[in-house]
């Protein structure tokens, strides 16, 4: 999905170079699409991660407490009781 949005970016700001709107490709070149990209690479960095870890149990939960810790959830869940 986000190399779908990165696309659409990237067309938007290729009509606005056609119609000489340079405000415009600046704009959206500038805060989309590098928040865009670095999302991108973000993510490509986690599924190589997650491909080297082989399905090893162990590590795919020292992984998952890493994330944890890198993005806190800010939700608080209970666990149902007894």
């Amino acid at each position: 999905m986000e190399k779908t949005v990165t696309e659409l970016l990237e067309n938007i700001v290729t009509l606005a170079e056609q119609v000489k709107d340079f405000q415009c490709a600046d704009f959206i070149t500038s805060v989309y699409l590098a928040e865009q990209m670095t999302s991108v690479n973000e993510l490509s960095h986690h599924v190589t991660k997650m491909e080297r870890l082989c399905g090893d149990e162990h590590a795919i939960y020292h992984y998952d407490l890493t994330l944890l810790k890198a993005y806190p959830n800010p939700f608080s869940f209970k666990m149902p009781g007894p």
